[in-house]
């Protein structure tokens, strides 16, 4: 497939709505439903330096540019323009064995691709690994995983510094034990709706990639590596039906248990729930048009979407977006409130 390929489907104004997959919205819910969300999400999205983030990328990987990673950079482009992106994120690529890519960061989300992976995929499926990279981005998942990360990055770092107090005879401060057992409650949360965000991302790899051959493959390769000669999709299905069905009591602890420890979902269930997507029809709506809209755009009586004049999108939704918009709100209503008491007070004064 042409990396530009002008015969394929461009989703104007496309809503990240439109790809979210339902539990991982449940676990959104369930996530800001946690008493103290807000302030934990506040206090610790000020201990993060994203500007160091990517400073660290820029010094010890190489951008993709129409000069560097050409090919992987053509790829990003046009996932923007299928998916409508308003802000196309830089594409960094890092040295590493493992067959990874992933979206960090806040406000300006950076993707990072693994060499590894890179050597194991054909252009038609980094298609889809980068739009499902592209569908974090868009989300705004990549604020979650960042925290995340920061969260677990902490939590082993403070597991060594607590040690190294306790084999000095220094007793654990009561706040770092109280903050260490919020930040459990957060990570396990936390980590539970990284999970289920890759379902939801793996649906923008399909809308940029429209081949749903493609996506199996490249999740297949994920499971069993370069041989792909030597794979079988139907019988990798068949394997995942079996997975499936086995639905006893004590294998779905099993099942739990072994999640609780992986930063994907299992491989098997992510082809089960794409191709269930596909299957099911509503990939097929959104080929056709009937899509939820960005805020900024409309949609004619004969179905054109077009942008409203003088409407701005907002920023990627996340918890520091969120945070921002309350107290934003919050400093509104007292500022109506304080020109209020002063009028009423100026009233007393001069009487009627």
């Amino acid at each position: 497939m042409p990396l530009t390929d002008s015969s394929e489907t461009r989703f104007l104004g496309l809503s990240s709505e439109a790809y979210e997959h339902p539990i991982a919205q449940t676990a959104v819910t369930a996530l800001k439903k946690i008493p103290g969300y807000d302030l934990f999400v506040k206090k610790t999205y000020g201990l993060i330096s994203e500007p160091s983030i990517r400073l660290w990328y820029v010094s010890s990987s190489v951008r993709a540019s129409e000069r560097q990673f050409s090919t992987l950079y053509k790829i990003l482009q046009d996932a923007a323009r299928v998916l409508d992106a308003p802000k196309t994120p830089e594409v960094f690529v890092v040295n590493r064995s493992d067959v990874n890519a992933r979206t960090i960061g806040m406000d300006r989300p950076i993707i990072v691709v693994h060499s590894a992976l890179l050597e194991l995929m054909n252009d038609a499926e980094l298609r889809f690994v980068i739009g499902h990279e592209l569908g974090h981005a868009l989300s705004g998942h990549s604020t979650y995983q960042t925290l995340l990360e920061f969260l677990e990055n902490y939590a082993i770092s403070s597991a060594g510094a607590i040690s190294a107090g306790k084999a000095a005879g220094k007793s654990e401060p009561v706040i770092d034990v109280a903050f260490t057992i919020t930040e459990g409650v957060f990570v396990r949360a936390l980590s539970d709706l990284s999970r289920k965000m890759e379902l939801s991302a793996d649906r923008a790899g399909m809308l940029v990639g429209q081949d749903l051959h493609a996506g199996i493959r490249a999740l297949m390769k994920l499971a069993g590596g370069t041989h792909l000669h030597e794979m079988n999709t139907e019988a990798f299905l068949e394997q995942a039906a079996e997975y499936k069905l086995d639905s006893g009591t004590f294998s779905q602890i099993r099942k739990l248990r072994m999640l609780q420890r992986l930063s994907h979902p299992l491989t098997v269930m992510r082809v089960l729930e794409l191709k269930k997507w596909v299957d099911e029809g509503d990939y097929g709506k959104i080929l056709e048009g009937e899509y939820a809209l960005r805020r900024e755009y409309k949609r004619s009586a004969g179905g054109e979407v077009y942008k409203v004049a003088g409407q701005t999108r907002p920023k990627l939704t996340g918890p520091q977006e969120q945070l921002a918009s309350e107290s934003k709100d919050s400093d509104k209503r007292q500022d109506r409130r304080v020109t209020y008491d002063r009028k009423q007070t100026q009233n007393k004064l001069t009487g009627p």
